[in-house]
């Protein structure tokens, strides 16, 4: 039976606490020891250098500083330790490091130099060169410990700069889940070192047309340079593979195995020389794998002065030379070069292919340029089949020879040579120019051209020049730039080969591919270059690895199918929307319709100042317990132009405006509900937001049949502007809700509501961001002045990206500014209305000055004032009334004539009737007022930052 022994334990019998220490630990020191604690080091000797005073510590720190190992140099004396490792020297010593023969024959002050102890390479050898040879041989190895002088004193300078300069560190283009499963990894030197045979290739199929290219662009000088035109009529088209309806033919053929487009297999071959962060996508369906890119990204932008020392910096969002921006500028000018320099007219010789554009629609106008779909053998089993562009055809000596041409802007210094500008190109856009020239090598044209282009003036992004062109044969301008066709070509076979290997791994379901080529299986990863190339693989089904779109609309059924979206993306974002009333079905149209109108008491909550009251009703809640509920969330800012602003104190994109109007509830109401058509909608925004920051504006669907009410209208819109916090364009797609009601104390009320809805078949364009509509209300009420109504905006607009107090200040100004622009056009509708002949007022019209010459007949005296016209007291005629009046008693105004503003005389007594006597909606006309929800619904007010 097993023994159990009862351990001994030390009682202290002096007092309360642990025993006295034994003798044997009296002397020793302590310090309390930590897994997680820093250990020092004895001596390191791989190193190269290291400070004095850190040169036996790993890192500092004060932890069990007992413990720390301590140089003793005395002890250090009695032994030698022979290092027979070599350390790793930084490539700039090796190159500023001095010769074998430098250090015999010239090392300044060191062994065998100038002021040197001497070494026994310095003993003469009897076999050895002539004194006098041995003398002209020093004579010449001075000059080069000048020059050796010289270097070293440029490297401690490259030094001191190297230590002054800040690291840029760029976040990653997709933030890796926890949820991934790592499949492969590439790694970048790997990839540098593999050589393949360039690949043979076929045309399968041509789509589009080709114009003929303009010879008088490579005689163009910087002395002879030509503005740079824009085309802003023509559709550029960034389709990615799986939205190609003629990749999906061929898919269905089965003519290969990895499909892919020219712009992504060129970003692969060029990846070595990338520097900014990017990603693509993989999936398979069945046995083939296709790369697409993602729908948020900047894929298709290009960038300017990736691979420069000194990038554009990115502190200021706003500037025009922010990367941003500059990118957007670089892209512009590649797609307006690659039309202007295309021959245009009757005599211009144009090629065109049986198929047309596959992307282009009826209503928009392609860009000229042919798709070559070309198969390219990999060998392996596996055939590859990219989508290639070619931009125009050039015809010499009879031959048709096909042309692809890429801008290269900004130069900093014109003056100089092509080739110092080409080299200076090289060595700032090395990716960007090594992915040109790999897709002129896969479309396989006969030459790429290169333009030259640069700012007309250096503070205007939008206005450009040709300075020159120049024609490069597309394998030799590869060799040039140090691009092996041969090492590009096994890189991509490489990646496609071991993505074909692992893809197999893990099958997801992918339903909008899946039905349209028969499959079932379907495999979706991720390239990025985070950490080299990464193959990774998404485990759940939503949309951060791009399985699934599934989202649904409010009350309706989900909807997983993606739909093929042959759309345009230009300069300015504009993206082909479809407009079709059956993108939502009836329950999902009564799902919009219901939730925005659940939402109503909120909304109007979330406008008013006191949020504890749904203004159409009374508040049965006492002024001492209004604080208790929620406190108002608004804080004055300032006035401007008859506009108060307020702030949000609880979230930085809560913004909020009132100002007065003096029109009627109708005449606002006519602008804010103007969204039955697309046309109308259009306008109407336009007219609120400014026509220059309403890049397209559509109406998706109706979602309520329309009442006795003309105001009531309830309709999914998308919308597309400038972005107010930055730089990239924002597009919405929202539920607009208005209608007109009646207060509590019998007063009218109009209000407009949008909110943010997801549609899964609307999917962000590249150009855009996708911003959210959190909450934004326009309310209309009647004041008890008559003539005048208080108009209200309020809104929380998610950009996406983080808020700042500058951004913020911006976005209040938009506020002042769409309240402005609201109530200039309502004042305009209130006095225009008069001047149509059925509300025309009755007055004494025998004395209209402009209807009869009789100057008996004419009226002598101001209407208003009543004093006598003089030559001083000019006669005017008032355009509403037609009455006489002096130029003190009329004003100039802007009215509305058949929906175009113009400027009027009107006299102060029309202007004064206008207003007191505004147009009225009838109460027949009234929507029935919605049933006020409980008061706590008011404390739910969008409180999420």
């Amino acid at each position: 039976m097993a023994s159990y022994e009862t351990p001994s334990v030390d009682v202290n019998a002096n007092g309360w606490g642990p025993t006295a220490l034994p003798e044997q630990f009296l002397n020793v020191p302590y310090a309390p020891f930590n897994k997680g604690d820093k250990l020092g080091k004895a001596a390191d000797f791989v190193s190269n250098y290291a400070p004095r005073g850190s040169r036996y510590a790993r890192d500092p720190s004060g932890v069990n500083a007992e413990f720390q190992y301590k140089h003793d140099s005395k002890e250090d004396a009695t032994f030698q330790l022979v290092d027979t490792s070599k350390g790793t020297r930084p490539k700039t010593e090796d190159r500023l490091r001095p010769t074998w023969n430098q250090q015999r024959f010239g090392g300044r002050g060191g062994r065998g130099g100038r002021g040197g102890r001497g070494s026994y390479n310095d003993k003469p050898d009897p076999n050895g060169p002539t004194t006098s040879s041995a003398q002209l041989r020093m004579k010449g190895m001075q000059k080069q410990n000048k020059r050796w002088d010289r270097l070293s004193n440029a490297r401690r300078a490259v030094t001191f700069r190297r230590r002054d300069e800040v690291r840029v560190d760029r976040a990653a283009s997709v933030m890796v889940q926890a949820s991934w499963t790592l499949v492969d990894q590439f790694e970048m030197q790997q990839l540098t070192k593999l050589q393949a045979n360039i690949p043979k290739s076929e045309d399968l199929k041509w789509c589009g047309e080709l114009r003929e290219f303009d010879a008088s662009f490579d005689r163009i000088t910087s002395r002879t340079n030509t503005r740079v035109h824009r085309y802003d009529d023509r559709d550029f088209y960034y389709v990615t593979t799986t939205d190609d309806p003629v990749i999906e033919e061929l898919a269905q053929q089965e003519q290969a195995t990895v499909f892919a487009t020219d712009a992504i297999l060129a970003h692969l071959m060029a990846c070595t020389r990338s520097v900014f962060p990017w990603d693509i996508v993989a999936q398979r369906v069945n046995n083939m794998v296709f790369f697409d890119k993602r729908d948020e990204s900047n894929f298709d932008l290009l960038s300017v002065n990736e691979n420069a020392s000194d990038p554009p910096s990115q502190e200021e969002p706003e500037h025009m030379n922010h990367p941003d921006r500059l990118s957007l500028e670089a892209t512009m000018i590649n797609q307006n070069l690659s039309q202007q320099v295309l021959k245009t007219g009757n005599g211009a010789f144009y090629k065109t292919f049986d198929e047309p554009n596959p992307f282009a629609s009826e209503d928009a106008k392609p860009a000229s340029g042919a798709y070559r779909y070309r198969k390219f053998d990999l060998g392996g089993g596996l055939n590859l089949v990219a989508r290639c562009e070619v931009q125009g055809v050039a015809l010499k000596k009879g031959k048709q020879q096909y042309v692809s041409t890429f801008a290269l802007n900004e130069i900093a210094n014109p003056t100089l040579l092509r080739g110092a500008i080409l080299a200076n190109e090289l060595k700032n856009n090395s990716c960007k120019l090594a992915k040109w020239t790999a897709q002129a090598l896969l479309s396989g044209v006969d030459e790429m051209k290169l333009g030259y282009v640069s700012r007309s003036n250096f503070k205007d992004p939008y206005s450009h020049v040709v300075l020159g062109m120049q024609s490069y044969i597309p394998s030799t301008f590869a060799t040039q730039i140090a691009l092996n066709q041969n090492n590009t070509t096994s890189g991509s076979v490489a990646r496609s080969s071991d993505i074909h290997k692992h893809v197999g791994k893990r099958q997801e379901l992918w339903t909008g591919l899946q039905q349209r080529l028969g499959a079932t299986p379907l495999f979706s990863g991720i390239l990025s270059n985070q950490k080299g190339e990464r193959v990774l693989e998404d485990s759940d089904d939503d949309e951060d690895g791009d399985v699934v779109q599934d989202s649904y609309l409010p009350n309706g059924p989900r909807s997983t199918e993606r739909v093929r979206c042959r759309s345009a993306v230009s300069y300015e974002g504009s993206r082909q929307v479809p407009e079709d009333s059956t993108l939502l079905s009836a329950a999902q149209k009564a799902g919009c319709f219901s939730y925005i109108k659940r939402r109503h008491s909120i909304a109007l909550a979330f406008a008013s100042d006191d949020p504890t009251d749904d203004i159409r009703e009374p508040s049965n809640i006492s002024p001492a317990d209004e604080g208790d509920i929620v406190g108002s969330n608004w804080e004055a800012v300032k006035a401007k132009n008859g506009v108060q602003l307020y702030k949000s104190k609880r979230s930085r994109c809560e913004v909020r405006g009132v100002t007065h109007v003096n029109a009627s509830v109708k005449n606002v109401m006519s602008i804010l509900a103007a969204g039955e058509s697309t046309e109308a909608f259009a306008d109407a925004q336009k007219t609120i937001l400014g026509a220059d920051q309403v890049i397209e504006a559509k109406v998706l669907a109706l979602c309520a049949q329309p009442t006795n009410s003309r105001y009531f209208h309830c309709g999914l819109k998308y919308q597309a502007i400038k972005n107010p916090f930055g730089t990239t364009p924002l597009d919405l797609v929202y539920l607009d809700y208005t209608d007109v009601s009646t207060t509590h104390d019998g007063k009218l009320i109009g209000y407009r509501i949008l909110e943010s809805i997801r549609v899964p078949e609307l999917r962000p364009s590249p150009k855009y961001v996708r911003a959210s509509i959190r909450c934004e209300v326009y309310t209309v009420v009647e004041t008890d002045t008559p003539g005048v109504v208080e108009v209200t905006f309020a809104s929380h607009l998610d950009p996406k990206s983080k808020c700042s107090s500058s951004k913020r200040s911006q976005w209040i100004e938009q506020a002042g500014v769409r309240l402005a622009n609201l109530r200039a056009h309502a004042e305009k509708t209130s006095i225009g209305n008069h001047l149509l002949p059925e509300n025309n007022r009755e007055m004494n019209r025998k004395h209209r000055s402009f209807t009869s010459g009789d100057k008996d007949k004419q009226q002598r005296n101001c209407n208003v004032c009543q004093h006598a016209f003089s030559f001083l007291r000019k006669r005017h005629s008032c355009r509403l009334c037609g009455e006489s009046s002096c130029g003190r008693c009329c004003r100039k105004m802007p009215v509305l004539v058949e929906a175009e503003s113009t400027r009027v005389k009107v006299c102060l007594s029309c202007i004064l009737h206008s207003r007191n006597n505004p147009d009225e909606i009838r109460r027949g006309e009234l929507g029935q007022p919605s049933r006020r929800r409980d008061i706590s619904n008011s404390t739910f007010i969008i409180y999420d930052e």
